[in-house]
């Protein structure tokens, strides 16, 4: 009965390894997922200290979505928009001083997305803003290679699982 209780453990083991190196790769999906964004395009705003009209060009037919990570650092309040049709949503964007870290992502119909950066009261620092706009085909990808992945950590389940069942017979 030891015998058969020690290959039980060991194939046991052997399961919880698969789940874990498939729990490693949903991690690096969603890693991959959140930070694919840094793909897109880059624009830099050195002079922090004046108003900005910066218009984002999606190159790309149909897009549903943006997203949209501005970095930096600057030594006073500022106001971020977004234009949709000619008008300023209704969200605002405050940016605090110091390290500027503000994620945007939502959905998006249109070619180009213009963004309107308002200093309040900035005199220096400088900006990053990386965009990229997507659509359901980009979207349709990511979804295959997490299909992957959830198949992946049942395969792995499934085929220790024939072998438990020989222990107990």
């Amino acid at each position: 009965m030891e015998k058969k209780l020690v290959g039980v453990k060991g194939i046991l083991k052997k399961g919880i390894v698969a789940i874990v190196i498939a729990s490693i790769l949903m991690g690096i999906f969603v890693f991959l997922d959140i930070f694919f964004i840094l793909r897109g395009k880059t624009i830099h705003i050195s002079n922090v200290a004046q108003k900005k009209v910066i218009t984002l060009s999606s190159g790309m037919q149909y897009p549903d979505g943006i997203h949209i990570l501005i970095t930096g650092n600057i030594d006073g309040m500022a106001s971020i928009y977004k234009l949709y049709n000619e008008k300023k949503e209704n969200i605002r964007y405050k940016v605090e001083k110091g390290k500027v870290h503000l994620c945007l992502t939502s959905e998006w119909y249109e070619d180009e997305c213009v963004i309107i950066y308002e200093p309040v009261d900035v005199k220096s620092g400088a900006l990053q803003i990386r965009y990229r706009f997507s659509n359901n085909h980009e979207n349709l990808k990511l979804i295959k290679i997490y299909i992957i992945l959830v198949s992946i950590i049942f395969i792995s389940i499934f085929i220790t699982r024939p072998k438990i069942k020989e222990q107990f017979q």
